[in-house]
């Protein structure tokens, strides 16, 4: 596939399987009020590991990118650049 596709199809996947749980537990909470306080929490930890594996997966595509001689300086710092613009 031309210019990355199959990449970002394949990052498009991985991120769609990360908001499945955090999906899950808040259909629940909704559900149940019983369980909503409960749910809310497990979500929020779903949320939590779901901004961890962007951050990680961000720095790891910043230093690919700069591997292949990308300049990544006007990136944000979260994602391994210096925030910089030219």
């Amino acid at each position: 596939m031309p210019d990355g596709l199959a990449e970002r199809r394949a990052l498009l996947h991985d991120f769609t399987n990360k908001l499945t749980p955090l999906a899950a537990h808040l259909d629940l909470a909704m559900r149940n009020p019983a369980q909503r306080e409960a749910r809310i929490r497990a979500a929020l930890t779903e949320l939590d590991k779901l901004v961890d594996w962007a951050k990680a997966r961000s720095r790891e595509l910043a230093l690919e990118a700069r591997a292949r001689g990308a300049d990544v300086t006007a990136a944000p710092v979260a994602l391994g650049g210096t925030g910089e613009s030219h």
